[in-house]
Formats: C-alpha cells, structure tokens, sequence
C-alpha cells in the first residue's frame, strides 16, 4: 500500500516517506490523478503557480508538463515547513 486514502483521496505521511513511491510512481501516480480527478491536478498546480500549458492526460502526473525553474519555485514555496 502506497498510503493513499481513499476515504479522502490524498496522499498519507507514510507514502510520502515510502521510499518504493519513486518505483511505483509510473503506476502509482496516473491512477491516483484518476482518483482526484486530472482537472483537480491541473488546477491545484495552476493555483501553486504553474502558469505553462496543462493537458488533462494520464502522463501529466509523471510530469510531461513543460514548467520553468521560477514556475516550479513558485510552487514549492506554498509549501513552507
């Protein structure tokens, strides 16, 4: 188990801390972006910052999406400890 909640549909601390996640993630992270709904994805990331082109697809949760390095300190930054 990857640690997804399917009550909630969000990632648990112990599947950030997994480390068979980077293993699983071709797998793991398009069914989960299903599970959220791709829209969702599309648009917390545009919420965060990420202002580039989002195609609502199954590869854009193993990042196919093209963002720039300032984008993605952007996006980070929401994320303070």
């Amino acid at each position: 188990m990857l640690g997804l909640d399917a009550d909630v549909g969000v990632l648990t601390q112990e599947a950030i801390e997994e480390p068979a996640l980077p293993l699983a993630a071709p797998f793991a992270l398009p069914h989960l972006a299903d599970e959220i709904g791709r829209p969702n994805v599309a648009a917390t990331a545009t919420r965060l910052g990420i202002t580039s082109h989002i195609d609502i697809n199954p590869s854009m949760a193993l990042g196919t999406v093209s963002v720039t390095p300032l984008q993605m300190a952007t996006a980070y930054s929401a994320f303070d400890n």
